[in-house]
Order: structure tokens, then C-alpha cells, then sequence
């Protein structure tokens, strides 16, 4: 039986997979080691100590999700840089490791090619992710994915990252399971999004029944509506009186100083 053969679109998904791949799980290892080296693990409960109120203003601006800072104090026990994701990894970098002020503009731009120091590579790192998080689409041809790679392995090498490890994700077979584990961890790295889209789900909702309430309470008070509507036609009529009987008082009283004064009153 002859082989099938992968069309064209499925070899170019794969590629954009075996990248996701590389970006997640060989980002999030370079990016742990890298932290690692600047807070061991044995200092890093009290280091998380001593930064949670500039970490809590992360969180009020929705920078770190809810289940990112649950990481950073568990509830029991004390925090383990194995369990950052490479989003959260990224934020302490920028944040706690004195690497940069978090407001310099050196980490929202791709350096240049020129720069190869550890924060050059970190920010090439946080940039492709960000590249990959709103890309409009999961397909590379040949060549923007030998130029996507080539960044992105250069870089997680310079960060300490096996060069072995790296050319395994580039050869080795892609499955199910890798499909899933990528998926997995790219969800969990974006916990702030999905955070923001329960929020705003929450807020229609709370909207939609506020709307729902207020039409109810519009035609509870249906009979009031009408009696005023009635009140209304009651109203033109005696307008209506008044005119005639001003059009009366005219003919019978052609001068004010001969009418009666309930009638100038009325008038």
C-alpha cells in the first residue's frame, strides 16, 4: 500500500507547531534558568516577600493573572520557579531581576542583530511570543519559518538552552500529544486573557439582566401608561371646552368690564 503523502497545509501547520514547541517549552526552560541563576530557589520565598506590593501592582493592572500570582504565594508551601510559566517568567525578569528599569523601551522592540547580551536575547524572546500570541494565522512556509527559527534558536542558545534539545524539536516526529502539551501551556501562559474575555462575558451577562429587569418593570407599569394617556384626551377636551367658551364670552361680552368674574377667571 502506497504511503499518503502531507499536502502542502499540513507541512506548513507543522511548522508553526514545532515553533509554538520550541517558543513554550524550550523558552520556559531558558527563561526559568536564567531566573534561576538571579533568585535561587533557596532565597526565592523571601526575594517574592520583600517585592509583593511592586508585584501587586502588576496584578491590579491585570499584567499577572490570578493564577500566575497564586504561583508566585501559594497557599501552602512556599513558591517554585518550575511551576512559572514563560509569561510569568518574563514579568519577574523585567520587574524583580534589576536587569532594566520595567519602563525602558529596550523591551518592547526587537534588538538589533548586533546585540547578542542576555537581555538582547530575553527580549527577542518575549517579542517572538508576542508575535506568535497575535499572529492571524498557524502557517510558515519554508522560509519564514528557517527565519523564525533561526532567531529564536540562536537565541535560547545564548540563554544556556542544549543545542541538542533544541535540533530535537526541529527533527523529531510531531504527534497528538505535542499538539496538546503546546496548547496547554500556551493557555496556561495567557491566563490574563482568558481572565479579561470571563470578565467581559460576566459584564454582559450582569447588562443583559439589568436590560431584562428593566423592561419588566416597564410593563408593570402598562395600566399607568394608559390611565395617563387618558388623562391626556381628558384634558384636549376641556381645552377644547375652554376655547368654545371663550368664543361665547367674546359674543356676549364684548368688553372685559361687562363679564362676570368667574368667567375672567375661567379665561
Amino acid at each position: 500500500m502506497a504511503c499518503s503523502v502531507p499536502d502542502s497545509t499540513d507541512i506548513e501547520r507543522e511548522r508553526h507547531l514545532r515553533l509554538a514547541q520550541l517558543l513554550v517549552e524550550g523558552g520556559t526552560t531558558a527563561l526559568r534558568k536564567f531566573f534561576d541563576n538571579i533568585h535561587p530557589p533557596a532565597t526565592l520565598a523571601t526575594v517574592l516577600t520583600t517585592k509583593q506590593s511592586q508585584l501587586q501592582q502588576l496584578l491590579n493592572k491585570g499584567i499577572l493573572s490570578s493564577t500566575q500570582w497564586s504561583k508566585l504565594y501559594p497557599a501552602s508551601g512556599n513558591p517554585e520557579s518550575k511551576q512559572f510559566d514563560i509569561s510569568l517568567l518574563s514579568a519577574l525578569l523585567r520587574n524583580i531581576c534589576g536587569i532594566l528599569t520595567p519602563t525602558d523601551p529596550f523591551w518592547s522592540t526587537y534588538p538589533p542583530d548586533a546585540d547578542i547580551s542576555d537581555e538582547a536575547n530575553l527580549v527577542r524572546i518575549r517579542m517572538l511570543r508576542n508575535d506568535f500570541a497575535h499572529s492571524t494565522t498557524i502557517r510558515h512556509n519554508e522560509s519564514q519559518f528557517e527565519i523564525y527559527w533561526e532567531k529564536l534558536s540562536s537565541a535560547l542558545g545564548a540563554l544556556g538552552l542544549d543545542k541538542f534539545k533544541i535540533d530535537d524539536y526541529k527533527m523529531r516526529p510531531i504527534g497528538t500529544k505535542d499538539y496538546t502539551s503546546v496548547i496547554q501551556q500556551w493557555v496556561a501562559s495567557d491566563g490574563v486573557i482568558l481572565e479579561k474575555l470571563d470578565d467581559m462575558a460576566s459584564t454582559a451577562t450582569r447588562h443583559h439582566e439589568e436590560v431584562k429587569a428593566g423592561i419588566e418593570e416597564l410593563l408593570k407599569l402598562k395600566p399607568s401608561i394608559e390611565e395617563v394617556l387618558g388623562l391626556r384626551g381628558r384634558l384636549e377636551e376641556l381645552l377644547e371646552f375652554q376655547k368654545y367658551i371663550s368664543l361665547e364670552f367674546a359674543v356676549i361680552f364684548p368688553t372685559v368690564s361687562e363679564a362676570p368674574l368667574y368667567i375672567l377667571v375661567f379665561t
